[in-house]
């Protein structure tokens, strides 16, 4: 009988050996067919879904999957308003709901800045109602509805990772994407201006990663100091690959913010008599990064000028033109569409004229037809979206899109206010910093709850309320 049994067994196990070699031939033929018959988006499916159930299971994963793919800017189906990342934003929403299902605890206690969210929302919903076209007001409030979501699913996957570690992995990933960047700007010898996988929304990762960097930087342990000092290095030389200059002017003055802070914060820090003798060297340290900071800098561009000569001209002529009665096109569009959302705002203060209107403004109000630039005006957003709220949803969709804004800003004030030990500082400088550029770009030019950039902003303003 045994070894009956043993022949047996031997047999059921060349069977089975059979049956997988079988069953991976078959699968190897069909993935060949497919790639033959040029079936690329099958195929990428059938790759997809099993990494698919690794993201919605592992929270962490799920992050890193999404802060990667901030860094890729493009249409998820060729055509229409679904971004790929949008995909990724859903692939946190399911992983969230898979972590509520299955936790213990079935409280979910609501972020701060989720009150603003659905102000946003009211506000949307209530103007449209009073909009010429309320069908319009649909995309507009659908994606703050979406931005909500993924907010509420960040901040939850945010208690299984540390902030510092997403912080960490979004500079990680800028300083890669800017190398990616730079190789075409130089190549081309300064003739193209280069966003890398993110076309047109790279200037804004990179004024973050930017922000991130110098904080990091100042206030980094020994051994941390190169790394943080080149990656910064490196994301400012592709920040100007970029010729964006609003986003430079922006990274040039949160630059100069983070110093100034620093300095204040150290000054108070040295006052303290509890303060432990360990950690004042330190501290004299943070005093003279700054200078290594404006230093490198300098030295960089300069070498960067002597072995690629002429690689920034066209930035140069780009900022020249601020300063010329013969403004650049793209300057005059700007200077167009301010004045237009503003003049709307004026002949409609309260609620605006619709969300969703502006970019038809002259098909639906013909009095806003203001010069012969007024075509400009069609298919565009403000280019600023204060204006373009202010346009679209009056003194009361403006008041609900600031409202986010400084309380975001408030929110990382009291981080970096409540910070206690030395090295809490590093995270709250970050923060705070963040959540001022958030502010002050929303303000003049950015448009940070639109598209692939709200993405952005929602994941740092998870991140920003998780920390605080």
């Amino acid at each position: 009988m045994t070894v009956k049994s043993a022949a047996l067994g031997d047999f059921n196990r060349s069977i089975g050996l059979v049956y997988v070699l079988a069953t991976a031939a078959l699968f190897l033929v069909g993935l060949g067919y497919l790639l033959y018959n040029g079936k690329y988006f099958h195929l990428a499916v059938i790759f997809a879904l099993p990494l698919l159930l690794v993201f919605v299971t592992q929270p962490k994963y799920a992050l890193m999957q999404y802060i990667f793919m901030l860094f890729i800017s493009r249409s998820a189906f060729g055509t229409g308003p679904l971004l790929v990342t949008d995909l990724s934003g859903f692939i946190v929403i399911f992983s969230a709901l898979l972590d509520f299902m299955l936790s213990k605890d079935q409280f979910y206690d609501l972020p701060k800045l989720s009150f603003n969210f659905l102000s946003l929302l009211s506000v949307t919903f209530l103007t449209g109602i009073f909009s010429l076209n309320p069908v319009a007001a649909v995309r507009p409030f659908g994606r703050i509805v979406l931005l909500f979501a993924i907010f509420l699913a960040l901040y939850r996957l945010s208690k299984k990772v540390s902030p510092a570690y997403c912080i960490n992995l979004y500079f990680i990933f800028a300083v890669l994407n800017s190398v990616l960047v730079m190789i075409p700007f130089v190549l081309s010898k300064g003739a193209l201006r280069s966003f890398g996988l993110a076309p047109v929304i790279f200037d804004e990762l990179a004024l973050l990663a930017l922000v991130i960097g110098v904080a990091k930087f100042i206030w980094s342990e020994k051994g941390q100091q190169l790394f943080y000092l080149g990656g910064s290095l490196l994301v400012f030389l592709a920040l100007l690959s970029t010729q964006s200059r609003a986003p430079i002017l922006f990274g040039l003055i949160m630059t100069v913010t983070i110093i100034v802070l620093s300095a204040s914060r150290v000054r108070q820090l040295l006052k303290d008599k509890y303060l432990a003798a360990t950690e004042i060297p330190f501290l004299k340290t943070v005093m003279r990064r700054p200078k290594r900071v404006i230093i490198s800098a300098i030295i960089s561009l300069l070498v960067t000028i002597m072995v690629f000569p002429g690689l920034f001209t066209p930035l140069i002529e780009r900022f020249d033109e601020l300063w010329t009665y013969f403004p650049s096109k793209s300057f005059l569009l700007r200077t167009v569409l301010w004045k237009t959302a503003f003049n709307t705002f004026l002949l409609h203060p309260i609620l605006g004229v619709g969300p969703g209107l502006f970019p038809n403004l002259d098909f639906y109000y013909q009095e806003v037809r203001l010069n012969f630039l007024h075509s400009y005006v069609r298919g565009l957003s403000a280019h600023n979206m204060l204006l373009h709220y202010m346009a679209e949803m009056g003194i009361v969709g403006a008041a609900a899109l600031l409202a986010l804004m400084v309380n975001l800003t408030r929110w990382g004030r009291r981080l970096w206010m409540k910070a206690a030990a030395v090295g809490e500082q590093r995270l709250g400088i970050i923060m705070y910093a963040l959540a001022i550029t958030f502010l002050l770009t929303t303000i003049f030019e950015a448009g940070w709850l639109w598209g692939q950039t709200g993405l952005i902003f929602t994941f740092f303003a998870a991140v920003i309320v998780r920390s605080a």
